[in-house]
């Protein structure tokens, strides 16, 4: 289902960037079961690792970068330009014809746009970075997605998480500090406020 789309400007450190989303009430009118669509919505924290990847683009200088729980794809496109190719996921079939126009619109050949669930990864996707933003907000699904990035890490692949500052996720964070070579920290203006987005480099 392809939702009707707007453009949003945001402004990046280094530049601004115009990307698709699909438009609010149209996407809660289509998808009254879904209390909170989390893949229709920019959210600060993708925001901040877009612009990491844009003063770091070393990360994503790979042959093949992997996003999950991508929603609109804003990393994505950005690492599009650095890697060789770029596979935009999202457990949520909706989310893919938006990633699917935000990549038409920046022209980029090298992104795949996907469905998969970052709990049954194919098995002959091997990633050199794993891309992730806001995805350590349900405490419950913190167990799963643990065992995920530590076999990645097993595997030789970078992970890099940007999180927003959040308390109930102390606990995850916590258990990936063993893993972090580096840590940064991003201010990202939105909607009217400032978000302070961590992003973690981690590596085995």
């Amino acid at each position: 289902m392809l939702f009707p789309l707007t453009n949003q400007n945001i402004p990046l450190q280094q530049e601004n960037i115009t990307v698709y989303l699909p438009e609010p009430t149209a996407v809660y009118a289509c998808l009254q079961e879904q209390q909170n669509p989390y893949w229709a919505r920019l959210w600060p924290a993708s925001i901040g690792l877009a612009s990491f990847l844009l003063q770091h683009p070393r990360w994503v200088k790979v042959p093949l970068v992997l996003e999950l729980a991508a929603g609109i794809g804003l990393p994505s496109i950005v690492a599009a330009r650095f890697a060789q190719q770029v596979i935009c996921s999202d457990i949520e079939p909706n989310a893919i014809p938006v990633m699917q126009a935000n990549k038409q619109l920046h022209q980029c050949t090298n992104v795949t746009c996907t469905v998969a669930d970052w709990l049954h990864l194919p098995s002959h996707w091997h990633p050199q970075t794993i891309l992730l933003s806001d995805v350590n907000y349900e405490p419950a699904a913190f167990a799963g997605l643990l065992l995920v990035l530590q076999q990645q890490l097993a595997a030789g692949a970078c992970i890099m998480l940007a999180t927003p500052q959040r308390l109930m996720a102390k606990p995850f964070i916590e258990a990936l500090l063993p893993f972090t070579i580096e840590q940064h920290e991003e201010t990202v203006p939105l909607d009217g406020s400032m978000h302070f987005i961590s992003i973690l480099v981690l590596k085995q």
